[in-house]
């Protein structure tokens, strides 16, 4: 929620805004839960990811899966 009409709401200080406040803040509690959980299946996700590279790889080229396996390390790092 801005910052400014969380303000705005506050000064006006009536039962109305006091049910908009809570009704933002309960929205964005949802929200941020959301971002948490989507993150959490993304890395996961990722990590699978890299594993399943990992064998595929190294059942080609043992050298080839090694470095693969780093470059995709090393990019989840910057991250």
């Amino acid at each position: 929620m801005s910052g400014d009409y969380k303000k705005i709401l506050e000064r006006k200080n009536t039962d109305e805004s006091h049910e908009l406040l809570k009704e933002c803040d309960r929205f964005m509690n949802q929200f941020f839960l959301m971002v948490k959980k989507t993150s959490e299946e993304l890395k996961a996700t990722q990590f699978k990811l890299l594993e399943n590279l990992s064998h595929e790889s190294f059942s080609s080229s043992p050298k080839r899966a090694k470095a693969e396996t780093e470059k995709a390390n090393l990019q989840l790092i910057k991250r």
